[in-house]
């Protein structure tokens, strides 16, 4: 294919450095990966620690396939299930980012001629945020769509015949599957039994994508002030039980579902367990016994047939004894969940309701002891998992392994005659059977038949040449039955391989039942409140999540916050250290618990459901980062302008915070502008009308008041300011901050001075600055004059005043008009919504000039068109109108300076030429 010769150019630097978090270590400058372990040791630790280690494969297009991804992943450890996902991409891969954080990969794969060649920058920047990610190359015959297909036929379970033809199309996604499955197999990752292993479709659509550095900032996974500290949203809402049910609601953090009928299912089921709590506290019990259920995708492992060794045997046999108690606990829990009235724990209980399970576990029962379930002694259990009668060899070693022990406690008895001390029988994996005594202080001479293995204190570990002569015996009737076990079991798991699909099924109920029961605690009595979703986001007494949790309760100020399609845009100013940030901060954790399906903070809540969280911070901890802050805030910028959409929801902390005066005319402010005026439309909408326009939620903090005032002009652009006021305490001008929101603008001007004033710095410096603001103040002034149209007289300014108030009310008359038309009607009829809508009309014709209002009810829209189409030769005639005050419209706000004289001005001549292409362009 043509499009894979070529590629097309992609900057040389699409993203400055990222700032590290402190939570984050960085590899050392000049340090290669060849030092470190292999990719097989590390995995042999991460299996014995039974922790996730995670693979994935990335596939990049090229040509005009250029940033169509494919990513392919799979833990080969903890919970072998195959995901696979194919999307577009822009240059700075945020969606290749996104998603890689949420996997948390230990390794991941490319093409050795994309490294080798260096045709793409996505391991370059793979490596700057995720700096502990292993980088591997593999031959590039390994990413193939048609040996992926043949794999996945072969391994993949019954689900993936669901999703075949979905993912035929998807080629990069298939390369990265081939690759993938091929290294693991050949290089023995894993060995994966026929038909047997899960496989997962991902669509990128349906979650939130949150940016890596905005994850960071948020403390989302870790604080920034420790890793180890775990004042952290995950460790906040993490009530988990079962260790893949922490690992579950750790990916929906980073991944949040934008699926409404999802979220309302997991709101509805934590409103009822809030309610009923003997429910909550029964799937608390019933989960506390299936900690380790997720071992369960391990199914789909095979072990080498040829061989039974140690770990084979273990792994074999924990997997029977989970399979047991999971199954053993499906009709205790579907009894539980038949008081429930919500739709996802009666769908949860119609699926346990099945008889397959039924089937399943009677098959079970004819091999395994049922009634065997002790985890403290499970290596003892383990030995007696399988029935008396099953096999008659391996009731001979039990018996042989009886007698031993028998013979263990008759020696030891006679040694405390014998010795006339007390002695006490224990046991460890490491030493086996030992001998215990206590001796008194002063005692150094033990009978020297007890051999010494350790001491601790007054505590002796003994043992005799009997005693491991015993051991030893132990040892091999042990090896015997874990050898006569391995292959009665290995023969029942293949037998249930059969019916794998609902046994992962049961895995994916449980998982999600204990997540769902971890948000119902992190609500339980707390004065949080469910949250809806609609058009519009609205906030009543919001207060930040991890203040509230970790710090003074009482001292959380709480916030309103309110955004909508037409007022989208706000601009929060305040001086420094006044709670800009955290208001920030507060709306962007609470998107997320909303999205994440759990109740917020604050008294009331609508959300709107946001498809991608951007953000950017200051890098104020960091001196170095900045020096360059204006140029990171450029590259940050150009990120968002080209991934926005119209339900994104993005901060942008301390702009122009270099102390810069913004220039309308630079690169950076179109960006910003662009931003600002991004409009769309609902793409389920039948039509684009009034109701179906939506714009992304755009929050933007400066401690410096003018920084901003160019984007005024904007209609959808409102203002915001955190409270404070200017204090004398002992002479000296103090800051009281009040960390509460209000419209407007802060009344608090020039603290720098008052500051410098209050750290005592000298007169001369504090009148030079005096004198230089003034200056400043003078310039800007001068710059907004100038703006306007510097060579028309004072009263032009006014009159553009009154033009731009106009326009004002107008803009607010759509506002109310499409939020009018997209509220739920409740049942009302037309004639109800026709008479509001009139009165909305009315009260907007009231507020215009009588002139005005009889000009344009007296002037029909055909003789305005055909005025207009009389022609270029035609004479433009002109009707004058008596120009309204002020105060017949909005006032203008209050910090708006210079000669503004409205009596000098007592007329303006409206233009009735209308040109007709023009005409039909605004309509």
């Amino acid at each position: 294919m043509n499009f894979m010769k070529s590629r097309i150019d992609r900057p040389v630097d699409p993203l400055p450095r990222p700032q590290v978090f402190r939570h984050i270590q960085p590899r050392p400058a000049g340090t290669s990966r060849s030092g470190s372990k292999s990719i097989r040791d590390t995995l042999n630790e991460t299996v014995a620690a039974n922790e996730p280690y995670v693979v994935c494969a990335l596939a990049e297009g090229r040509g005009h396939a250029a940033l169509e991804i494919g990513l392919a992943a799979i833990d080969v450890s903890a919970a072998p299930v195959l995901q696979m996902s194919q999307f577009s991409d822009n240059f700075w891969y945020s969606n290749v980012l996104t998603s890689l954080q949420a996997l948390n990969p230990n390794v991941i794969f490319f093409s050795d001629h994309s490294l080798n060649t260096r045709s793409s920058n996505l391991p370059t920047i793979i490596q700057q945020f995720l700096v502990d990610v292993q980088i591997v190359s593999l031959p590039r015959s390994f990413f193939n769509d048609c040996n992926a297909e043949k794999y996945m036929d072969d391994l993949c379970s019954s689900s993936y015949q669901t999703l075949k033809q979905t993912v035929h199309c998807k080629y990069y996604g298939l390369a990265a599957v081939g690759a993938i499955l091929r290294h693991c197999c050949e290089a023995g990752l894993l060995r994966i039994a026929a038909k047997s292993l899960q496989f997962k479709y991902v669509n990128k659509k349906d979650t939130m994508a949150i940016d890596v550095e905005c994850v960071g900032h948020l403390e989302v996974i870790f604080s920034l002030q420790n890793m180890a500290d775990k004042q952290s949203l995950y460790q906040f809402v993490n009530h988990c039980i079962t260790a893949v049910g922490k690992r579950h609601l750790r990916a929906n953090l980073l991944e949040p579902s934008s699926k409404r009928y999802v979220l309302e299912a997991r709101l509805a089921c934590i409103g009822e367990l809030l309610v009923n709590s003997e429910l909550l506290g029964g799937i608390q019990r019933i989960l506390r016994g299936l900690v380790d259920i997720g071992a369960l995708m391990k199914l789909s492992v095979d072990v080498d047939s040829t061989k039974s060794s140690k770990q084979n045997t273990l792994h074999v046999l924990n997997q029977a004894s989970t399979l047991r108690n999971a199954l053993r606990s499906v009709p205790e829990l579907e009894e539980l969940l038949g008081q429930a009235e919500a739709p996802f724990l009666r769908a949860i209980r119609h699926v346990l309701a099945t008889e397959v399970y039924k089937r399943l576990y009677d098959q079970i029962c004819t091999v395994l002891d049922v009634d065997g379930a002790n985890p403290q002694t499970a290596s003892y259990y383990r030995l007696f998992l399988i029935k008396s009668g099953v096999s008659s060899t391996l009731d001979v070693f039990r018996r042989l392994y009886s007698e031993v022990i028998d013979e263990i406690r008759e020696h030891i008895a006679d040694l405390t005659r014998e010795l006339r001390l007390l002695l006490k029988m224990s046991f460890n994996k490491t030493t086996g059977f030992y001998i215990q005594l206590s001796v008194k202080e002063g005692t150094t001479v033990l009978p020297p038949v007890l051999k010494v293995l350790s001491r601790a204190g007054k505590r002796y570990s003994l043992t005799t040449s009997t005693l491991q002569a015993l051991n030893e015996r132990i040892e091999g009737i042990i090896q015997e039955i874990e050898s006569v076990s391995y292959g009665i079991i290995r023969q029942l798991i293949d037998t249930i391989r059969e019916d794998i699909e609902p046994v992962y099924l049961l895995v994916a109920h449980i998982t999600d039942l204990d997540m769902v029961q971890s948000l119902a605690v992190v609500s339980q009595d707390k004065d949080y409140c469910r949250p809806n979703f609609g058009r519009c986001t609205k906030i009543v007494g919001a207060r930040h999540p991890l203040l509230e949790s970790y710090g003074a309760v009482n001292k959380v100020v709480r916030n309103n916050v309110i955004a909508t399609p037409e007022y989208n845009v706000f601009l929060v100013t305040g001086p420094n250290m006044s709670g800009k940030t955290v208001y920030i901060k507060t709306i962007c954790l609470l998107q997320i618990m909303a999205q994440l399906g759990c109740y917020v903070p604050a008294a009331k809540a609508e959300f709107r459901i946001v498809d991608r969280l951007m953000a950017i911070f200051g890098a104020a901890e960091s001196v170095e980062q900045d020096l360059s802050n204006s140029s990171r805030m450029a590259k940050k910028l150009e990120v968002i302008a080209h991934s926005l959409s119209v339900d994104s929801l993005v901060v942008i902390d301390e702009l122009f915070g270099d102390t810069q005066h913004p220039e309308t005319d630079s690169p950076r402010w179109k960006l910003l502008e662009q931003i600002a005026g991004f409009i769309g439309f609902d793409p389920s909408a039948k039509c684009e009308s009034l109701s179906a326009i939506r714009r992304p939620f755009i929050y933007l903090t400066t401690h410096c008041h003018d920084m901003l005032r160019p984007l005024e002009h904007m209609h959808n652009v409102s203002r915001l300011c955190l409270q404070t006021e200017t204090v004398t305490v002992e002479g000296s001008d103090r800051l009281r901050y009040k960390y509460t929101v209000s419209e407007g603008k802060t009344s608090v001007k020039n603290y720098g001075i008052s500051l410098a004033r209050c750290v005592r710095m000298p007169p001369t410096v504090i009148t030079r600055a005096e004198q230089i603001n003034e200056q400043l103040k003078a310039r800007s002034f001068a710059g907004q004059v100038n703006a306007h149209n510097s060579t028309l007289a004072d009263e032009t300014l006014s009159t553009q005043a009154n033009l731009r108030c106009f326009d004002k009310r107008l803009y607010d008359l759509y506002a109310q008009i499409a939020c009018v038309l997209s509220a739920p009607t409740d049942g009302q009829d037309s004639d109800t919504l026709t008479t509001h809508l009139n009165s909305v009309l009315e009260g907007f014709i009231s507020a215009l000039p009588p002139e005005a209002v009889r000009y344009l009810r007296h002037t029909p829209l055909d003789e305005l068109l055909r005025k207009g189409s009389a022609g270029p030769a035609a004479e433009r005639t002109t009707t004058t109108v008596v120009e309204p005050s002020v105060s017949d419209f909005a006032v203008a706000e209050s910090d708006d300076e210079g000669p503004h004289d409205v009596e000098s001005v007592e007329h303006i001549e409206i233009d009735e030429t209308i040109d007709e292409e023009q005409l039909s362009e605004d309509l």
